[in-house]
């Protein structure tokens, strides 16, 4: 009897072990896979002009790289700050400023550093400039809400919530 009662308990406990070490790797896997999707990513001014190349370049979704590409059109010429680098060509300034970003560089102005699910460096050769665009995508937020009241006994409700978020 309490050899199988002790085999039942060893199972159990490696399959415990197994879930979390499933769980684990998997969470390490996807943080790794955001931190990459967070860093500063430069474009010319040809792949910003793009659905497809948007859509490609920063794996984002249809949707997402057609309010991106109609926003950078219509903001472009109103830049919400201004900075100067030194460079001998402007994919060597881009590349500078994205280098800059994705090492949070002080230095820089707070806009640029602010946090973002998707950052975009892109080469105007047009205006002969170097456009930086903060994206948050329209995504769908999961959460888990609790909620305690208080008079004359205790009363607790939880259950999940969702948010859809917003676009720029």
């Amino acid at each position: 009897m309490t050899s199988s009662s002790t085999r039942q308990v060893v199972i159990l406990l490696g399959v415990i072990i197994l879930v979390f070490l499933v769980a684990w790797f998997g969470l390490q896997q996807y943080s790794n896979t955001e931190v990459k999707l967070w860093q500063a990513t430069v474009l010319t001014e040809k792949q910003a002009n793009e659905v497809k190349s948007l859509q490609e370049q920063l794996k984002i979704s249809q949707g997402n790289a057609e309010a991106l590409q109609a926003a950078y059109e219509q903001e472009k010429n109103k830049p919400a700050t201004t900075f100067y680098v030194q460079a001998q060509t402007l994919p060597e300034a881009a590349e500078q400023v994205q280098e800059r970003i994705n090492n949070n560089d002080q230095t820089l102005p707070p806009m640029a550093l602010e946090e973002s699910d998707r950052t975009v460096v892109v080469a105007n050769e047009t205006d002969y400039k170097v456009d930086v665009l903060k994206i948050n995508l329209d995504k769908a937020r999961v959460g888990f809400n609790v909620l305690v009241l208080a008079g004359d006994g205790w009363e607790i409700g939880a259950g999940p919530s969702w948010k859809k978020g917003t676009m720029l």
